[in-house]
């Protein structure tokens, strides 16, 4: 595996996490905007147009609802499986300080800032440590998991 290789897997468990994210607040939407709302009677009466069926908007909702859930779940699995491939190379790396660097970014999403501080240490450290370990995975990974069933 290259150093590009893992740096784009660590970067792709971020990309699903934030995906997931934008599904989750997608169904709190659905969810506010099916909640029944009260009538203003401060305000002028609108006249016009149709009422329509409760039942149909309810089907609606639910449809939409489902859809959603199929997402969620499969995001789930999606994350789970590259975190599980993921943590298995950050395991691969012997410094401790260096896997709590790569964990904190890219499964726990922690800011650059937030690590440097966590760890007294300058971000410019930090980015170094996190380019040793990304480095460390690519050449144990090559060792641990070969080309082509080479041995």
């Amino acid at each position: 595996m290259t150093e590009n290789q893992v740096l784009r897997l660590l970067q792709k468990i971020v990309a699903e996490k934030i995906y997931m994210k934008s599904i989750l607040e997608e169904m709190e939407e659905l969810k506010t905007m099916a909640e029944p709302k009260t009538a203003d009677p401060s305000k002028d009466h609108v006249s016009g147009g149709e009422t329509e069926d409760l039942s149909k908007i309810i089907a609606q909702v639910e449809k939409k609802k489902s859809r959603l859930m199929k997402k969620c779940m499969i995001q789930i699995e999606i994350i789970l499986s590259n975190e599980t491939y993921a943590i298995d190379l950050i395991d691969l790396i012997e410094s401790k300080e260096t896997r709590s660097i790569l964990i904190d970014r890219y499964f726990r999403g922690k800011s650059w800032n937030d690590i440097a501080a966590a760890h007294f240490s300058s971000r410019s450290n930090i980015f170094r440590a996190r380019k040793a370990g990304i480095m460390e995975i690519a050449q144990k990974s090559e060792k641990t998991y070969p080309k082509n069933g080479e041995t």
